[in-house]
């Protein structure tokens, strides 16, 4: 899997080497590409982020866990999904909407030009995206110091920044940044979530074919994960055991990530997500989670992502925009042992 994995990092570059010198072309065999057979540049949207619910069914969509303490407490607020932007540079506005089911965007970074009045909808307009990486944002990185391991410190933004993507600025230079992100808070899970619990963790259903990492957290802390291929073995009212294979350190949870957002997402992306989210994980009691529960943590569909929100850039170039959304959820439940 290992193996696989670093020569899936070498086959990145070449489409993204491609997009950097502006234009793709298109020929048949044996001639030589016209004006008519080039194709224009792709503008590329990734995108990744968490789904959290648990035992009261409340859901969130978030880029990092939430913490026991209080926001007014951390100095940088940086939650939510992150956006991240590659190809030709481009002047654009990007739209982030929520679905018809009522949800609500309640925090963002950088501060976007436009946020409607019921909080449902948020613009970022006429956004610069270059690779000019200035002295200031370097000195920023510096300054916030190393990647912290629990819940009561900082999350430094340059957890963020190390995916080689675009710089993001606006026209007025009042920030300066590789992401954008956004928060959304859900009256209800999306309708066509697959993966649903009773009311205070008593049974398991399924309705599609998915694999699961399972990070169950015993009474005295300690961390077991499990990768179950087959969700559907799962499926009942507990007491019930785990059903698939022990999963030995983060290096083998990273290559299933890997595997899972193959071809659409970068390797430093992958790794920002599990950086983020891995002492929630994995160390669950230092961020509030009790003994005897469990994460299960699995990709959302991209049905269920769009009933959640929309984005949309748009660019004053006319770029064609490809998006890879890679959208999880991570359910807590009542472990039911291993």
């Amino acid at each position: 899997m290992r193996e696989m994995r670093s020569g899936r990092k070498l086959r990145v570059f070449v489409p993204l080497a491609l997009l950097l010198a502006g234009a793709v072309a298109v020929a048949t065999e044996g001639e030589e590409p016209g004006r008519d057979d080039r194709e224009m540049a792709h503008v590329l949207v990734h995108e990744w982020g968490v789904m959290t619910y648990g035992l009261e069914c409340s859901a969130q969509l978030l880029s990092r866990p939430e913490y026991p303490l209080p926001i007014e407490d951390e100095p940088v607020v940086t939650r939510a999904p992150v956006v991240h932007f590659y190809g030709p540079e481009f002047t654009g506005d990007f739209r982030v909407e929520t679905s018809e089911g009522g949800g609500r965007i309640f925090d963002t970074h950088p501060c976007p030009s436009y946020t409607s009045p019921d909080q449902t909808a948020v613009e970022w307009r006429d956004i610069i995206c270059n690779y000019n990486i200035s002295r200031e944002m370097i000195r920023d990185d510096l300054q916030l110091g190393p990647v912290p391991d629990t819940g009561d410190h900082y999350w430094p933004m340059h957890l963020w920044r190390e995916a080689e993507c675009m710089v993001i600025t606006d026209g007025a230079a009042s920030f300066e940044e590789k992401f954008l992100y956004y928060e959304v808070a859900l009256p209800a899970l999306p309708l066509s979530t697959p993966l649903v619990h009773t009311r205070g963790g008593g049974a398991l259903t399924f309705g599609f074919e998915s694999e699961l990492l399972v990070f169950d957290l015993d009474e005295t802390g300690q961390t077991v994960v499990m990768h179950v291929e087959d969700a559907s073995a799962l499926e009942g009212t507990f007491p019930a055991r785990w059903e698939g294979a022990a999963v030995e350190g983060e290096t083998d949870v990273l290559d299933v990530l890997y595997e899972w957002s193959r071809d659409e997402m970068e390797i430093e992306e992958i790794n920002e997500l599990w950086r983020t989210w891995s002492g929630y994980l994995m160390s669950g009691m230092d961020y509030g989670r009790t003994g005897g529960t469990a994460v299960v943590l699995y990709r959302l569909p991209a049905e269920t992502v769009e009933e959640i929100c929309s984005i949309e850039l748009i660019t004053e170039e006319g770029y064609p925009v490809e998006y890879s959304r890679f959208m999880l959820a991570a359910m807590t439940i009542r472990s039911p042992g291993l």
